[in-house]
């Protein structure tokens, strides 16, 4: 072993031919485990020659590690080119580890340079000596450019909170002005609502155009928003027969009821079930709709109604 290692020391010169040569020479064969050793990698040849130079660390043994290159130097002359590449290795496996010989190519021919061997040592124990235990993490003061540092980083972190909520209170109050400023429209009475949508759909002449699906789509939608606003019903969200459980709440004649629950049906098989309800049917359900909010608006207004013409 000593003698392969004596011989490995010996630089790896090989002759090419007249003015060419390359060199691949290691610090030292030997080295403690972990610890780093550069490698030099020489080429020397004739100023014009074309080299492909090997990716740093490819033939080395699994077992070494390229930490770094410090790149290619390369040096002209008048007549030669010399490059040159510094290589750190470094291995954490304790053995004899062999770097096989390197190509590199000039002109078009490969030459190869010579083998050599690393031999990675474990580091020397004395046992003589007490085991001692991990020695704890030192504190170490702030300096003056540090606590500077964090009060700068404080103090702008503060100013973008501040003006962030700034931001934010700013924006609630401006709209909360426009809102104030904003003139509120009174919502119409459900019945005054109700009747004037019943007009519009019955000047639109829908039915009678063979829109019957069109007609009882919209004829549900206004019945059903008046029972929402006039008897609080979630009638817009109901099925009919929902509907039918909570007309109670009406206060009104069984007749009117049973009048507007079925005009609902007819509706209900014109939208889904997609038929074509008759004429008289048509005119029931609108007809149903239409007694169904005067008798169920206010009392107030059928008292105004009733003055109004008496005069």
């Amino acid at each position: 072993m000593r003698l392969i290692l004596t011989i490995s020391l010996l630089l790896s010169i090989v002759s090419l031919s007249v003015g060419q040569s390359i060199e691949v020479n290691p610090y030292s064969n030997s080295i403690q485990i972990g610890e780093q050793i550069k490698v030099d990698l020489k080429v020397e040849s004739s100023k014009n020659a074309n080299i492909l130079w090997p990716k740093a660390g490819e033939s080395f043994h699994k077992k070494i590690m390229v930490v770094n290159s410090a790149g290619l130097d390369t040096v002209l002359t008048n007549n030669s080119k010399k490059i040159t590449e510094h290589i750190t290795v470094t291995s954490f496996d304790t053995g004899v580890w062999a770097v096989e010989p390197i190509a590199f190519v000039i002109d078009k021919d490969t030459f190869r340079s010579e083998p050599f061997l690393i031999e990675v040592l474990p580091v020397e124990v004395d046992t003589s000596q007490a085991i001692k235990d991990i020695q704890p993490i030192s504190e170490v003061p702030y300096t003056f450019e540090e606590i500077i540092k964090f009060v700068g980083i404080g103090v702008g972190a503060l100013w973008v909170l501040i003006s962030l909520v700034s931001l934010i209170l700013y924006l609630i109050g401006k709209d909360k002005k426009r809102a104030e400023a904003k003139p509120q429209i009174p919502l119409e009475p459900p019945h005054v609502e109700a009747l004037r949508d019943l007009t519009e759909l019955e000047e639109q002449k829908l039915w009678q155009n063979e829109k019957h699906r069109e007609f009882h789509i919209r004829l549900s939608e206004i019945v059903r928003r008046y029972l929402e606003r006039r008897f609080g019903m979630h009638a817009l969200e109901y099925t009919t027969s929902e509907i039918e459980a909570q007309m109670h709440l009406t206060n009104v004649a069984q007749d009117y009821n049973e009048s507007l629950i079925k005009a609902l049906r007819i509706s209900d098989m014109a939208k889904f079930a997609k038929a074509k309800p008759l004429p008289n049917e048509n005119e029931f359900a609108y007809e149903a709709a239409e007694s169904f909010v005067e008798v169920t608006k206010p009392v107030e207004e059928k008292k105004n109604e009733k003055e109004n013409d008496q005069e």
